[in-house]
């Protein structure tokens, strides 16, 4: 696992040992940020189920301004404060430990209101996607131009989610791409 582009391209990340972790592959990472194409320095990111945090490390690499990372499990928060202090970007992230319904609480606390968010929970837990939808809307973490960009199995069909925007479906391999926008009314 490697940071793909920017401040920091083609360093490598740490991943935890002896966890299952299924961290998003470079070809994928690189595909997702395509698709975003600029990513604005003054970008506020949410990396949800961050597992190692490569996803929310790109965005930094790339030119966020702020990334929060939300992940339940220690080894894995353990692995994203390496991997932050590897690449020098402590400063540009907060790292949130614990269950992701309480770090989306803590964050609208804070006042985190997000440009781009990623999620990807773990495997076979798909109420996850629906139930992370619908904090970030109630919460108000997104605002109307808000990318949602969420990664999936690809057999995973999606219920239409009735306050946000489906933009496009990408899918590759065995897994998919589902990225969401604008809020709706």
């Amino acid at each position: 696992m490697r940071v793909i582009s920017g401040k920091r391209g083609g360093m490598n990340l740490y991943s935890p040992r002896g966890h299952k972790i299924r961290p998003t592959e470079d070809r994928v990472k690189e595909a997702i940020f395509n698709t975003l194409y600029h990513i604005p320095k003054s970008s506020v990111c949410l990396d949800l189920f961050a597992g190692s945090g490569g996803v929310g490390i790109e965005f930094i690499s790339r030119g966020s301004e702020k990334v929060a990372f939300s992940e339940i499990d220690r080894n894995y928060v353990d692995t994203i404060e390496q991997n932050l202090a590897k690449t020098e970007f402590q400063d540009y992230a907060q790292v949130y430990h614990g269950d992701f319904r309480r770090n989306l609480q803590n964050m609208s606390r804070h006042g985190l209101l997000f440009d781009y968010v990623f999620i990807d929970p773990p495997y076979r837990k798909e109420e996850f996607y629906y139930e992370s939808l619908e904090l970030l809307k109630e919460l108000s973490l997104v605002h109307d131009e808000t990318i949602i960009i969420l990664e999936a199995d690809r057999d995973l069909e999606f219920e239409r989610v009735p306050f946000f925007e489906l933009q496009k479906t990408r899918e590759y391999s065995r897994k998919k791409r589902v990225y969401y926008g604008k809020i709706a009314a």
